[in-house]
């Protein structure tokens, strides 16, 4: 089932249980979404940069309480909780707040099981990611981490020798766009899982130097997959009131990485992108006799007239 949520942003607290001066908008989420894609979906429907701000998420239950923050899964599933007991579009708004995030953040790694635990917030902090030290048998390929040659993000296009990655599927998301990018294709001569007790990957030996012949190089043609494609046009479709075409997710391709794609590329990358988001369309249909229930217990005597298309 799925629950309207109000937006209020831009706004100052002026007490402790007083958000005045504020804008408002509106989401509509699953009854299961997690803290990340209730915050994705935040940041796309108000436009915010997350790359270079966060945003705080609190509600006030009671006026003479201090607002409540989410801050987990846990508090979203309490937030629904609460919504469910006053099902009113009206009631229990989220209020946002924008920080900008401090310069110099970084991640520290936990070097047993190759997951980001938390952030810090100054430069000196690289030093602890020295931490991977202990637990790894191959030290040899695991050195000392910093931020500079540690990455993270699916998003970076940087390839070079003694690049590390968080795991392989960062590894291969960084070479299809470094690859896309710079106009050339590759082939996979060997491939592991993890190395050792480590999903750390990193690069050995690095040529950026194309030896192929001139014309293999300009009449082989790159391709574009539909997952790297889906990658590109997920977040766009997080904002349900924005009109995203497969025409649209052609022209962003082209425009920000130079490829051609097909349109039954581009309308393919599209539904997988939206059944990701919101399920599939059958299973929908499950929460239907749910759906109704609730529907007559808050307008009771109603009626659904529904048709098949």
């Amino acid at each position: 089932m799925n629950i309207t949520i109000l937006l209020r942003h831009s706004g100052i607290w002026v007490s402790d249980v007083s958000y005045e001066g504020y804008k408002v908008d509106g989401i509509v989420v699953g009854e299961s979404i997690s803290f990340m894609n209730l915050k994705a979906l935040i940041l796309a429907e108000l436009e915010i940069d997350g790359v270079t701000k966060d945003i705080e998420i609190r509600y006030i239950v009671d006026e003479n309480t201090c607002p409540l923050k989410i801050r987990n899964d846990m508090g979203v599933k309490l937030y629904l909780e609460v919504r469910r007991n006053e099902p009113g579009i009206g009631m229990y708004p989220l209020c946002i707040d924008t920080t900008e995030k401090m310069v110099g953040e970084i991640h520290k790694f936990d070097c047993s099981s190759g997951e980001i635990i938390y952030m810090e917030g100054t430069e000196r902090d690289t030093e602890a990611l020295a931490l991977v030290e202990s637990r790894i048998c191959d030290l040899d390929y695991i050195p000392k981490l910093n931020a500079t040659n540690y990455i993270i993000d699916s998003n970076s296009t940087d390839v070079k020798t003694d690049q590390l990655y968080k795991d392989k599927g960062t590894l291969i998301a960084v070479l299809v766009k470094y690859n896309i990018k710079n106009n050339f294709n590759f082939k996979v001569k060997r491939s592991d899982k993890k190395r050792k007790k480590s999903d750390v990957f990193k690069v050995r030996y690095f040529n950026n130097e194309h030896m192929c012949p001139m014309r293999d190089r300009i009449l082989t043609k790159v391709q574009a997959t539909i997952g790297f494609i889906i990658g590109v046009t997920a977040p766009k479709l997080f904002n349900h009131k924005r009109i995203h075409v497969p025409q649209d997710v052609i022209e962003d391709i082209r425009a920000i990485y130079g490829v051609e794609i097909s349109y039954q590329q581009a309308w393919r990358a599209k539904e997988r992108a939206l059944e990701m988001l919101k399920g599939k369309p059958s299973e929908g249909y499950k929460q239907m006799p749910r759906y109704i229930w609730m529907l007559n217990n808050v307008y009771p005597n109603s009626y659904i007239k529904m048709q098949k298309t």
